[in-house]
This record gives C-alpha cells, structure tokens and sequence, in this order.
C-alpha cells in the first residue's frame, strides 16, 4: 500500500523525522519496501495560460503558442495537440532545471525563438507516463508557483501482512504510527456514528436473501449530482496512493476507501432502473458484465447486487457496467455494506478478479467503519458535486461483538523474561485501541476494538507490547546449556544433506509448484475452489513437473537432463488425505562429453540406476521406499519434443528421514597384498544379482574384501550353457588386515562359497 506523508499528516501529528518513521514501521512489522519523494521544488515551472496558438510556420506537428505567465506572454514552440485557448498549463521558465537534470533555455525550434517549454506529468517526474501537456485546474493562478500546487512529498510503499488489514488505510497507519510513538492522533469528528439529518423515509425496498454473506446493508440516494473531473487536491492524493483519478464521483469512493479502510460503490440510480434493491446468491449460469468490461458466468457461490432487471455487481468486488458513473450522471445510489469475507474471497479467486475492494473485504473490514465511511462519503458528495441526500435505506445489523481477552502479569513476565510496571502495560495497550475492562494484582482484562481482529488469545497480547517496546530494548542473554537438535531439525538436515549428495553427482535440483492442470486422473486430488484449470488437482507424483522441467530444458538446448525434486505429494487413502515428502529423480537427453575419443551418447536405464545403487547402498534408502523405477514412453505424452528416452524414479521420504544415519567409520589404508579369485556362477535367468549377492554376504566369508559382478554370458544356441541358463562372472577379493593370505586358504574358502551356494540357489560352476 502506498501512504503520502503529507495526506497522513490529516490524521496524525508526526513528531519525528521520516528516517525514524521508516525505522518505526519496520522494527514494528511494517515492511517499507521503497522510498520515493515526489512533488516540484524548482521555482522556475509555473501555472501558465494558453492566449493562442497557431501552427508553427515550419513544422506542421508543432504548436507556436502564446502563453501568458501573469506577469508577460511569452512564446513557446510545443509539440503536444491536447490543449486550447484558456487552458492552464505547467510552464518551465528559461533556467528551470526538470527532473533528470533537463535544463531549460530559449532556443530556436526549426525557426522560431521558444522562452521556455510546456511540460507532462512525466517530464515532471508526477507521473510514469503521460500523454500530452499537463492540463491544470481551472481555478490554478496563473504565475504561481507549480510547487504550490505539487509540494514536495514522499510516498512510502509498505507491504501489509494478511493478518493486519486495519493497516490497509491512512487511519491505520496514523494510529500504528501513534502507538509506536511517532506522534499524536488528531481527532476526527466524521469516525463517530452521527444519524442523517433526515429521516429515513424508504425510497425503494431493500432485501437481504443471505444475511450469512451480508449481515448489513445500506443504501444512500443523492440527486442533483454535478460529475467532472475530480479537483486537483483529490486527484493527486488519489495519484500518489496508486489510483487513476476517473471522476468526482468514483474518486469520493476510492477517497473514503483510502482513508478508512471501507470500501464503498456508487451505482447510476437512474441507470439503475427500480430502487427494488436484492442482495442474493448468484445463480448457475448467470452472466454478469463487469466494469472492466469482461463477462462472467455466476453460480451459487457468489454473492450479488441485483435490481429486477439485472445483476448489477458483483458483491464486495466488482461494479457492473449497466449501472456505472458516467458524465452525465445526475442522482447516484450509495453502497455501504458488511460482506463475509470467506464469500469474498471465493469469488475473487474463481472468477480471477482482485479488486481494492475485494482485497479488503476478504481481509475483515472493520464493522464500526460502515456507517461513518458511509457519512463522510455522503458529506464529500455535498460538498464536491453539489448532491443533496434525499433519502437512503439500511437493513440487517452489523456484527459487533466485543471481545475480551486476559493478560496474565506472571505470563507476561515469564514469556519476556523481563519486568513489565502496570502503567507501561496499560498505556501500550490502549495507545492500540483497547480498553481495560478489569485489573486483579494477577491479571487484566482488555476488550479489543473491532479494527483489530487479528488480537485473539494472551499471547498476541504479549506479542504487541513486545512489539511496541522495541525489541533493541530487551537486554541480550546468552542460553544456559546445550539445546540438543529436534526431530524437525534432524529430518531438515539429513534431507539437506540428501540434495547436497545428488547435486555432487551431476543433478539439478527443480522446485516446482504442487498445483497442476485438471485431467482425468482419480488419483489426484481436486481443490474445492482452483484459481485456474491449470491449477486444479494436488500432484500425486513428481512425474509431470520433472517432464516439463526436462522438456523445456531441451527446446533451450540443454542435451544432458539430470534432475530432481524434494517435496510433499498428496494421496488420497481411503478417504483421508496424505502428504508425503517424496523424492523424484528426472534422466533424459544425451550424456557424455564433445570428444575426439568418446562422443555423446542417448541416456540409459543404468545412467539412473547408478543413482539408484548408490542411495540404496550408501545413504539408507530400502528397496521398499521405492515407488517407480521406470521408463517414461514419451510418446504418449502431448506437448513433449524430448526425442530420446526418459528414466524416472521416485522414492517416499517419510521414513527414511526418520532413520538414524549409520555414524562413518575410519578405516585405514591396507597394509597386505590382496588376493583375487574369480568364480563363473550358471543359474537359472531368474536369478538376479541382488540374490546372489545375499547367498555370499550370508555366508560371513573370512576375509572377503569385495564382490564385483562384471561378466554375464548367455548361450542362444545352448552348444556351452542350457538356453535356460546364463553364466554370472564375480570377481572375490580377499585380505587380511595383518599378513598375506595363502593360495590353499583362499582355495578352501572357494570351495566352501561355492558349496553354500549350491545348496541356497542350485547353481553349478563353469570351471
């Protein structure tokens, strides 16, 4: 949100200087993201008035215009086409310095002498973008200075936490920064609940069909309503917090929105048709057209504003364009109202639309800001465009329940390990709004005031008067004794850990999003209320991200595809919703290196099984963890240009991060010869590695060092080995840890490997 300090002023008497507000804002929770001064020091630019103008003699897109300076005409070469004879304009004297360093002087322009120069809001730096000439208000004097009219100013950009929408207005942050002690509230007359000075009579019927959405609503009737452009004071206050001024009318709304944090709608009452006002559900299929101009089909979830003819808003987020403010609006029907947030916000993200309104009400307006935003919107409306309240209907009550919440001493004290005096605790509390109900030598009571309902148990209590005293004045304290690492630690840690070791093999690790497109698939579980179809279901697997990762690696030229990912999958087991943090791991594309000797190669399914052996071996990971082991036919796959094969496996992390990691062991470099002996194993084609691996590792072999498969050999032709039969080479080696082994110790160990084997597999031995 952005704040002008000089409209802020209005609310709050600021004692302290804009470097201490900024650092009071942020050591309070106010993130200030930026800092930029705006407003016009230079003397030399002043309010100037078009005499005339005539086309240049030598240039048919410039102007020779005569422009009178209050004291003298002076004549300007100008380029721009957006003014006439009367209009009051910017005018940068000779010796004027713009913006950017820009120095003005007389010059020739193609012929004819120009005394200065006719300025946009963009050259004088009020604006990003402009176009044409800066037009002013009629009632600007002419010869003044244009730093009267534009002072210096400097706009804070503040970044508000979701939890705190009491801050998303100018009354907000003067009363933060009052609580924070960087000045004095001002008293504001228009915050009280004052009564129209006339009764209401009833112009229309109102009907609320869901009070659950919309607990309240008013409607306010103002005729003889005179809409033009908005004068210069509003229109640059609207400007300097983020808003396009659009009319008098429009910008009284946003003004109030800006100011109290209620936002408000003004419909054409004309345009309206029959003051039959129905605040309902939307209904299935229901087309409503918007302000902006975009149709949107309604169902039930939505809540609207509708005459008998129309949908004519959309409620608490966008106006209609049936009933929108035009110029020749002339009686207007004020909207005023409490909307359930969660109603809101649903809206909103189906229908993609964020609006200054719905972004507020999603957050919890302030149900005591209703009446009085409604009343200082009325007021500004008399005063600006010359209405007159003819009547107005409200109906349903506003929900203000007090709260109250006990603020024990000896919590206080325990939490902040410091001394806390009554007095401090009560002035910081109520310097936040709250009122003392009751005092014990044990506790307080406060009540909460409804803009902060953020403020639910004791400990935000604490929270705030830790807040407010400033967490430079806690004294420093070293901890006594060793705080031993949690659980949650250990897991962050080990997994850590994990992503370090893949990314020392050569892999990437990608963090996608867990939201993905809507299909057919069961398996993934659907939102309630997706943003988008492309964000509809929770991944169940890391499968379709990884591939897009890879496939947009690809088109980019990258050929050697290593990937992977750490995150929570999402199952649905029996009705009951799982997250499992999950590993997936992505090969694809080409490997190997541009070389005379060894070219590049297509990836294979041992490039990741490679990987594989080596978590399973190395970094505990069981067999059983393992969901896939596969690889990926691309060909079925739509929007894929992969050419070459894909490998991918994933693995659930849920167990394995609870695992005691096995402590390394020093192992010192041998001091004996080795000795190798190779055995020629037949087995049936079943038998796999990984058995004959067991069969060896059970047997508890006496100094068997190593066990390394490198042959296997197959007979089609059944001339050497049966065709049901292949032959599996290993290589054994054997040391002792303090002498050289003998040939007739090894041969006995042989024979008694391969006597074991015999009876675990029904192998025999090619010799």
């Amino acid at each position: 949100m952005k704040i002008s300090i000089n409209w802020l002023k209005d609310y709050i008497e600021l004692e302290q200087p804009l470097s201490a507000i900024v650092e009071k804002l942020t050591m309070g929770g106010v993130e200030v993201e930026e800092i930029k001064e705006v407003g016009i020091t230079e003397q030399n630019i002043i309010v100037g008035e078009i005499v005339s103008w005539e086309i240049h003699p030598n240039a048919d897109r410039l102007r020779l215009c005569q422009v009178f300076t209050g004291t003298e005409t002076l004549k300007v070469v100008c380029g721009a086409k957006n003014f006439d004879r009367g209009d009051k304009v910017a005018l940068a004297l000779p010796g004027a310095v713009l913006p950017g360093g820009i120095q003005i002087g007389e010059r020739k322009i193609r012929g004819e002498r120009s005394y200065g120069m006719l300025c946009s809001e963009k050259e004088l730096g009020l604006s990003d973008a402009s176009e044409g000439i800066m037009i002013l208000s009629k009632d600007a004097v002419v010869g003044s200075a244009l730093s009267s009219i534009f002072p210096k100013d400097h706009i804070l950009d503040l970044e508000i936490t979701p939890n705190r929408s009491d801050l998303l207005s100018y009354i907000g942050i003067a009363r933060e920064l009052a609580a924070l002690g960087s000045g004095k509230l001002k008293a504001l007359s228009f915050l009280t609940h004052q009564p129209f000075e006339i009764p209401a009579r009833g112009f229309g019927r109102l009907t609320i069909e869901n009070e659950k959405k919309c607990p309240f609503y008013s409607g306010c009737l103002l005729e003889n309503v005179h809409v033009g452009p908005s004068p210069h004071w509003l229109a640059s206050r609207l400007k300097a917090s983020g808003f396009r001024p659009i009319n008098v009318v429009v910008d009284i709304t946003n003004y109030v929105l800006l100011e109290t944090g209620e936002p408000l709608h003004a419909f054409d009452a004309d345009r309206f048709g029959s003051f039959d006002i129905h605040v309902r559900d939307g209904r299935l299929g229901e087309i409503f057209v918007g302000l902006d101009g975009g149709q949107y089909e309604l169902n039930e979830s939505d809540l609207v504003i509708s005459s008998p003819n129309r949908v004519e808003a959309l409620a608490g987020v966008l106006g209609g364009a049936g009933s929108a403010i035009t110029d020749s609006t002339t009686s207007v029907l004020l909207e005023s109202a409490w909307f359930d947030p969660l109603s809101i916000q649903q809206s909103s993200t189906r229908l993609g639309v964020v609006s200054e309104s719905s972004f507020r009400f999603s957050r919890k307006v302030d149900p005591q800001i209703v009446i009085p935003a409604r009343n200082r919107a009325v007021e500004l409306l008399k005063r600006l465009t010359g209405a007159s309240l003819i009547d107005y209907v409200q109906s349903g009550t506003l929900p203000l329940e007090k709260k109250g919440i006990k603020l024990r001493k000896k919590k206080l004290q325990e939490f902040t390990v410091c001394y806390w005096p009554e007095e401090e605790v009560e002035d910081k509390l109520r310097s936040l709004g709250l009122t003392l109900k009751a005092k014990t030598e044990e506790m307080f009571w406060w009540e909460i005031p409804s803009f902060r309902q953020d403020l639910e148990i004791e400990e935000d209590l604490i929270e705030e008067l830790v807040r407010l005293k400033g967490f430079s004045d806690f004294p420093s304290r070293i901890p006594s004794g060793f705080a031993l690492p949690s659980q949650a630690e250990k897991e962050w840690d080990k997994v850590l850990s994990l992503k370090q070791v893949l990314a020392s093999k050569g892999y990437h690790e990608c963090i996608t999003i867990p939201l993905v497109s809507d299909d057919e698939q069961t398996a993934k579980l659907s939102l309630s209320n997706p943003s988008s179809i492309h964000y509809a279901k929770l991944r169940c697997s890391f499968l379709d991200s990884l591939l897009s990762v890879a496939n947009t690696n690809w088109r980019r030229g990258n050929k050697e595809i290593k990937i992977f990912e750490v995150g929570n999958l999402f199952f649905n087991i029996e009705g009951v919703v799982h997250e499992e943090l999950s590993l997936g791991i992505l090969v694809a594309g080409e490997m190997g290196s541009l070389h005379w000797m060894e070219g590049r190669r297509k990836v294979d399914f041992y490039d990741l099984k490679q990987i594989i052996d080596y978590l399973e071996d190395k970094k505990g990971f069981f067999k059983e963890d393992r969901r896939y082991l596969k690889e990926i036919n691309i060909d079925f796959i739509r929007g894929l240009d992969l050419p070459l094969p894909c490998f991918y496996a994933e693995y659930s992390l849920e167990e394995w991060k609870k695992r005691k990691d096995e402590i390394p062991l020093y192992r010192p470099l041998p001091t004996q010869p080795s000795i190798r002996r190779d055995i020629a194993i037949i087995v049936d084609k079943e038998i796999v590695h990984e058995e004959i691996l067991k069969a060896i590792g059970e047997q508890r072999v006496p100094f068997l060092e190593t066990v390394e498969l490198f042959d296997i050999f197959e007979d089609l032709q059944g001339s050497r080995i049966a065709q049901t039969k292949k032959s599996m080479t290993y290589a054994l080696t054997f040391r002792a840890p303090d002498r050289t082994l003998t040939d007739d110790e090894i041969n006995i160990i042989i024979v008694n490997i391969k006597e074991e084997l015999k009876k675990r597999i029904g192998c025999s031995f090619r010799e």
